[in-house]
């Protein structure tokens, strides 16, 4: 856990740090600006899963976002995203850093499950399906028709979280770890 922490702070650093600092030897902070926070996903007939999130980067400004969900001690779900693609443009400082994790990654409702998730209409296509609500937003899948109803009837948690700007990516639980399952997204 602590080499891929360290290869996320290796990466955001490289993009942001100046060239002449790199090919001097300089030492560059890598945690210049970090916060972490977790929660604990779980539902009926099954197991509690851990979500931890971190955050580093050398400085508030240009931090990548690392999410990691654990059931016990094995990781199950890993996901690097960079904050900078809108979603943590105003952060400048570490406070506002933790208070951007900690509602980054809370639930979107108080129990949203996979029943809740916009049926498939019977005539969009299989592979361009999407379903409008009426908050102005649409949910694409990611699976076909019949494992997305499968899905849909075993009820299971969800865990939704935004990757860009305007989009929040779900995964169910199910068979002991997530799947991907779609992607809801706001209409401009």
């Amino acid at each position: 856990m602590r080499n891929m922490l360290l290869i996320i702070c290796l990466l955001a650093t490289s993009c942001t740090a100046p060239q002449q600092s790199m090919e001097s030897g300089a030492a560059v902070a890598l945690d210049a600006c970090s916060a972490r926070t977790s929660r604990t996903i779980t539902g009926a007939e099954m197991p509690v899963y851990v979500a931890t999130a971190y955050a580093v980067g050398p400085d508030c400004t240009n931090v990548a976002v690392l999410l990691v969900v654990r059931l016990r001690d094995d990781v199950r779900h890993v996901d690097a995203i960079n904050a900078r693609d809108g979603l943590a443009s105003s952060i400048d400082n570490a406070a506002q850093l933790q208070d951007f994790l900690r509602d980054w990654l809370a639930p979107r409702a108080a129990s949203l499950t996979s029943a809740q998730l916009p049926p498939w209409s019977p005539d969009s296509e299989e592979t361009t399906q999407l379903t409008t609500d009426e908050n102005g937003n649409f949910f694409t899948p990611a699976v076909g028709r019949a494992w997305y109803a499968r899905v849909r009837a075993m009820d299971v948690p969800l865990l939704c979280y935004a990757r860009v700007q305007g989009n929040l990516t779900c995964y169910a639980f199910v068979n002991s770890g997530l799947e991907k399952i779609g992607a809801y997204e706001h209409e401009d």
